[in-house]
């Protein structure tokens, strides 16, 4: 009795058949008058994606035995010649130019020896394959370039697509909506057009690279894939092989996010009357490199003053006023002896005589200077560039510091800082701060200290020309930066310098700071980090 079956993964026609038992594909074609009246290749079937779960649903029928007459008491010689299955390929450089006379190896699941070859003037290689086929890992040299000034040449690149065969899905049919949204997906990813991952749904990211190739070949430029001119042109870009497509300039990706590895080489295979290649294109190799920029020009006052010391402590966590604060200025450097009333020691003596062991302004200076460069960025500086094709590993990554952020407070408990201003200047205007309004007290650090939580980045991207085997600065790059949460303040150590730490021990405690009754002094309390 014939069964159904509901197409998923790496279903095509050869290989139902060939598990079915069946030596020809169209035993099994045949038998599904009205799938093939909608699927013009029948190795190309809609085998659901995100947005539409389900398949094509095909008919395997049942085993015919037959019959054949045969003449009795002599050898009868029977033979089957079952269909062969090919894998066509097209390989493309960043600019849609053949990758010609590539070497690549191919290596094919079901077939022990790797087949191995040069890629032809039109990029394209061609390999038998078995019936059931389903998987192939295909690597490509790209040919080494002239080195700049003659000077040797570059190194051959190799560069690895795993292929999964018959995960194809359609294009130019009602698959299972006239937009056929995964198959277009498919296709522009393996142009390098990434659209992130094949789920069927039109999103934003599908929408930006269906944007970038009709830009590119000058087609209605509206992100949709429709079949008037979309679709057609994709399918003739991807699956035509012999298509004149480059010279061309690269698109800009750069408003895409990386494609997933499963989501890049969804191919087809065909048989002998050569109707289908799949187009892999070389993405463009890009680099990434990222500086620290002048902290300096961030500072509204020159270092040596006392505004821009304060301002400079604060940033590094040594001072915790807010700078636009009445009493700031007397907090930092200090109060003098009045009467009765005994001298209170400043930030800013605390930090040369206690922190730095009776440093004179200048030698504090350049120990702010050095800190603002060393703490914004660990170790002082970002690492190079990866190698290209390298896998990115911890020492690839740099951790940076937010300007000021350990300078806020932390417990909603008893009050940790209270400041009471009277300032009548915005945003104050008589406002109290305490703990009990840790909004306000963040809002009024932002306002006051201008290089809160500003990092001065420089980024540099570069795209690799394999024509002259140089990096070349890339246009239109967009870069975007996102900040992940911060590590665990570390506990004080109090063996180690207090200048290698950020958990210091508060400067002072509601003990050592200015008397209560000092008129318009604030009570400074411990700063709880």
């Amino acid at each position: 009795m014939p069964t159904k079956h509901v197409c998923k993964d790496t279903d095509h026609i050869s290989k139902l058949a060939a598990d079915a038992g069946f030596v020809h594909w169209k035993t099994v074609w045949d038998a599904n008058g009205g799938l093939s009246s909608k699927r013009s290749n029948p190795n190309i079937l809609f085998k659901g994606d995100k947005l539409n779960p389900a398949g094509d649903t095909t008919t395997i029928p049942d085993h015919d035995p037959g019959s054949k007459d045969a003449t009795t008491e002599v050898f009868n010689a029977f033979s089957t010649a079952s269909d062969k299955l090919f894998l066509r390929l097209r390989i493309l450089k960043d600019d849609f130019t053949a990758l010609a006379n590539a070497k690549y190896t191919l290596t094919v699941d079901g077939v022990v020896a790797p087949c191995t070859g040069t890629t032809n003037g039109q990029g394209q290689i061609e390999k038998e394959i078995p019936r059931a086929c389903t998987h192939a890992a295909l690597t490509v040299s790209v040919p080494a370039a002239p080195a700049p000034g003659g000077a040797g040449t570059c190194a051959e690149s190799p560069v690895t697509w795993q292929l999964q065969i018959g995960r194809l899905n359609p294009l130019m049919e009602n698959a299972p909506t006239k937009f056929c949204v995964s198959g277009v997906q498919q296709r522009l990813n393996n142009l390098g057009i990434s659209t992130g991952p094949v789920d069927g749904i039109n999103g934003k990211l599908t929408d930006a690279a269906i944007r970038v190739f009709q830009r590119l070949f000058k087609l209605g430029v509206d992100g949709t894939p429709g079949q008037g001119e979309t679709q057609p042109k994709l399918r003739d870009v991807h699956d035509k092989p012999d298509s004149i497509l480059g010279p061309l300039s690269p698109p800009n990706d750069s408003q895409s996010q990386k494609t997933p590895d499963d989501a890049i080489g969804h191919v087809a295979p065909d048989f002998d009357d050569r109707k289908v290649f799949n187009t892999l294109r070389l993405r463009s190799a890009y680099r990434l490199t990222l500086n620290l920029g002048s902290i300096e020009e961030l500072f509204p006052h020159k270092p040596d003053t006392d505004e821009g010391r304060m301002e400079r402590a604060q940033v590094v966590g040594l001072f915790y006023y807010p700078l636009g604060h009445k009493t700031a200025k007397q907090a930092f450097k200090g109060i003098n002896a009045t009467g009765t009333t005994p001298a209170v020691r400043g930030v800013w003596e605390h930090f040369k005589t206690r922190i730095l062991d009776n440093a004179d302004d200048a030698a504090a200076d350049k120990e702010l200077q050095r800190l603002l460069q060393e703490w914004l960025v660990a170790g002082g500086k970002f690492p190079p560039p990866t190698a290209d094709g390298a896998t990115p590993k911890d020492e690839n990554f740099a951790k940076l510091r937010q300007p000021g952020g350990y300078t806020f407070l932390a417990s909603w408990g008893n009050p940790v800082l209270e400041l009471v201003n009277g300032d009548s200047r915005p945003p104050y205007r008589g406002w109290g701060w305490n703990s009990k309004n840790l909004y306000d007290a963040e809002s009024r650090y932002y306002v006051d200290n201008p290089v809160m939580a500003k990092i001065p980045l420089v980024a540099k991207v570069e795209r690799f020309d394999q024509a002259t085997c140089e990096w070349k600065p890339a246009e239109k790059a967009t870069v975007y930066l996102q900040m992940l949460d911060p590590d665990p303040l570390p506990a004080f150590r109090p063996a180690d310098p207090v200048t290698s730490q950020f958990n210091r021990p508060p400067l002072r405690n509601t003990s050592v700071g200015p008397p209560a009754a000092a008129a318009g002094v604030p009570q400074r309390r411990a700063v709880e980090l």
